[in-house]
């Protein structure tokens, strides 16, 4: 029996109730507000079923996608006349538990036609949602759009995004939405799409905090001696300004270069770091760039305020392993192929170009244009890019870090 048929065989018991006691000769009436409560408590039952059976339908579809079996969650789908969209943006949606009914029916009401809503996808798990895309839709308007409606109702909601997929593809796009919903806590408007270089900072934001505010402490302690001399906060411009674009940074600050000169060297005596090290410029760039993420702290307890000791970064993190593999398992011949071994050339010489191409044996077009083509796979421009060499340097520190984890692991099992 449909969804329908349903409700309509309940109004007709209502009916044939109230008819056959205002029919009945010498029989007691029924009142008609105590009928029309018993019709209403009815009804209610009715749409309770019939919206728990759609659950439990929509909860098979999806146990189909995930199970990998698209082809009979899309039959299954045309039977219950909900087809599912071919191509389809996968949105995991992170709400609160009690009101994840009226968040699936705000989505219902805002989205396009076609879409796809599953409330219940395995305890503590987001709402799934298939949003329909095009086959060549690389934007994602439509799911910022539904975002904004649903923050704005409900503002603690966030929501993960994945890129277009077709639906052999549904498990692994939810997977990705899930990991661009742990960015999405912190972004601004709550909303995140997954791409393989997701911002770290996003990853880390309220796990390294401590560890940003130790690296970048001197620099907020800093007090200027003389008049003219830069105060913390221009120092804290600086560096940022100089490690996002090394070339411009000076016409980016209105400074003369020898003054830009002069704030660096001061800078690298303040934080005891080697602004030439690939490392520590990355460690720098990520300080800065968790800083500057917004957050409800009290004042004096930012990223740049007093900070402890010692304190390091953990790399012993899901959400940067995620992180790091999605970004480098392009490489040919992954971590231990010759692209992931011209990267770690050029990062062991600093990201220098001359240096990296002497180490290879090529002239210096030549190291430019193999990591360009290098770049151009992973989706980074590793000679321009304002944060490219620093987040390529924190991959690998990571999937290293991972994969001899995994391999001491093992010694230990067969040992």
């Amino acid at each position: 029996m449909g969804h329908a048929q349903r409700l309509d065989t309940v109004l007709a018991q209502a009916s044939t109730v109230f008819l056959g006691s205002a029919a009945e000769p010498g029989g007691d009436a029924v009142s008609p507000v105590a009928l029309a409560d018993w019709a209403a408590h009815r009804y209610a039952e009715a749409v309770r079923i019939v919206k728990d059976a759609e659950q439990r339908q929509r909860r098979a579809v999806w146990g189909l996608l995930c199970g990998e079996q698209p082809l009979a969650a899309a039959t299954m789908a045309e039977a219950l006349d909900c087809p599912l969209p071919p191509i389809t943006r996968v949105m995991a949606v992170a709400c609160d538990p009690d009101r994840r009914d009226a968040v699936a029916e705000l989505l219902r009401r805002t989205a396009p036609e076609g879409t796809w809503i599953v409330r219940d996808t395995g305890e503590g798990s987001p709402l799934a949602v298939l949003l329909p895309a095009g086959e060549r839709d690389s934007d994602d308007d439509v799911a910022r759009r539904v975002t904004r409606e649903l923050v704005r109702t409900y503002p603690q909601c966030r929501v993960g995004a994945s890129p277009p997929v077709d639906l052999a593809s549904v498990p692994t796009a939810f997977g990705q939405a899930r990991y661009a919903l742990t960015a999405a806590r912190i972004a601004v408007g709550g909303y995140a799409r997954f791409h393989a270089w997701l911002a770290p900072e996003l990853l880390l934001a309220g796990q390294a905090d401590a560890w940003a505010r130790e690296q970048l402490a001197p620099l907020a302690a800093h007090r200027a001696r003389r008049r003219g001399d830069p105060e913390a906060d221009e120092l804290l411009e600086t560096l940022g300004a100089w490690l996002v674009d090394r070339r411009g940074a000076g016409t980016r600050l209105g400074i003369h270069r020898n003054t830009l000169s002069g704030r660096l060297r001061l800078i690298e005596a303040l934080l005891d770091r080697d602004l030439h090290r690939i490392g520590d410029r990355a460690r720098l760039s990520l300080a800065l760039r968790i800083a500057a993420l917004p957050r409800d702290t009290p004042p004096g307890t930012g990223p740049v305020g007093p900070a402890p000791t010692g304190v390091r970064l953990s790399l012993d993190h899901p959400a940067l392993d995620g992180w790091a593999f999605a970004g480098l398992h392009p490489l040919a011949g992954g971590l231990s192929g010759p692209d992931a071994g011209t990267l770690r050339v050029w990062l062991a010489h600093d990201a220098r170009l001359s240096a990296t191409a002497a180490a290879l044996g090529l002239t210096v077009p030549g190291a430019r244009k193999r990591l360009t083509r290098i770049g151009n796979v992973l989706g980074l421009d590793l000679l321009h890019g304002p944060h490219a060499e620093a987040d390529l340097w924190l991959a690998l520190q990571v999937a290293d870090r991972s994969r001899d984890t995994h391999m001491l692991t093992d010694r230990r099992k067969a040992s």
